[in-house]
């Protein structure tokens, strides 16, 4: 081979490996996340890969699969963080990740606790004085916004925004269970997608504690609107799993007031 072909072929494995696709050289973390009960795969789910510090380096949703790839930014010890806004994070083992590697697994994901405010106000039907409930109501609104704060202060509005709620909460008590004094909740799994819209279809409860609150619920879906998630910008679908609670105050007189709050 002449010294004139061998500088020809050496310049073009320089440009090989300068054109060769950067996803086969990352180090990935991929994989499909399921629901641990019911094996149904969960469509946009937010995935997090988080470093050694537990900070966060990259972000994702699942697809319609439940199925996702995440790539580090260098090679390290990395595991998979899965998150629904106002739940504990689920997390996968600690990987170490050299030059190329790629590292997948099965994940099934049983979100079960949720974020409850601390300092709520306890409620007696003994407190009869319209002064004490009204101080409830406040002590109670104050606890739900510092734990929304809390929340969305965790998050990196830069790469990542929860969606929100962005008309009232339109879900009214059922009269016979407000007659009766039956108070609980509602637990459902829903997907908004990036036009801010709740996906009926995808829509299911968890947990309820009376078949009437839930059919109250699902009367009003169609009337909820809501600011999509964004990642890094972009209007994205999020997976979400909403707490309704029913609640009741008796005050003086025989009268008794309600109340509907969305807690996520």
């Amino acid at each position: 081979m002449t010294r004139h072909h061998r500088l020809r072929h050496s310049a073009r494995a320089v440009a090989l490996v300068l054109c060769w696709p950067a996803h086969l050289l990352a180090q990935t973390e991929a994989g499909v996340a399921r629901d641990a009960k019911s094996g149904a795969p969960l469509e946009c789910l937010h995935v997090v890969l988080v470093d050694s510090t537990n900070r966060a380096v990259a972000q994702t949703v699942t697809d319609t699969a439940g199925q996702f790839s995440i790539e580090a930014p260098h090679p390290g010890a990395y595991r998979v963080r899965f998150e629904l806004y106002g739940w504990e994070p689920l997390g996968g083992p600690l990987d170490t990740l050299a030059d190329g590697d790629f590292k997948q697994r099965r994940y099934p994901l049983d979100f079960a606790n949720v974020l409850m405010p601390k300092g709520l106000p306890t409620r007696t039907i003994l407190d009869t004085a319209e002064s004490v409930h009204a101080q409830h109501d406040r002590e109670e609104d104050e606890a739900y916004t510092r734990l929304d704060r809390e929340l969305r202060g965790r998050e990196d509005p830069a790469v990542w925004r929860s969606r929100m709620l962005n008309v009232a909460f339109p879900v009214d008590y059922p009269a016979e269970l407000k007659e009766r004094g039956f108070q609980g909740a509602v637990v459902a799994q829903f997907i908004v997608d990036a036009y801010g819209r709740l996906r009926t279809e995808t829509w299911q409860p968890i947990r309820a504690a009376h078949g009437d609150f839930e059919k109250a619920v699902r009367s009003k879906l169609v009337d909820m609107r809501w600011s999509p998630a964004l990642l890094e910008g972009r209007p994205v679908c999020e997976l979400t799993r909403s707490v309704v609670v029913f609640t009741l105050d008796y005050m003086n007189r025989g009268y008794v007031k309600w109340k509907t709050r969305l807690v996520f």
